[in-house]
């Protein structure tokens, strides 16, 4: 069982095909306690709009921490 207090950081194809396979993110929070998305990668899920498979998934998961690359480097460390 993954240990929920881990954090971890996503690309664009595992955000769009979980959303696309179970219509949400949801997952990710039950098994992540931070859940990191590189601003590139939000971009990049948005960009087409909201209609994009995933998009509204992506939008509605209130809890992912959207994240600039420099922020990134030091959230992850402990």
């Amino acid at each position: 069982m993954p240990d929920a207090g881990r954090a971890i950081v996503t690309n664009t194809t595992p955000l769009i095909a979980l959303a696309v396979a179970t219509g949400s993110l949801d997952i990710l929070h039950a098994l992540y306690q931070r859940i990191l998305v590189p601003f590139a990668v939000a971009e990049e899920i948005l960009a087409a709009g909201d209609a994009v498979p995933g998009a509204r998934a992506f939008l509605g998961a209130t809890w992912l921490e959207r994240k600039s690359d420099e922020v990134m480097r030091f959230a992850l460390d402990p």
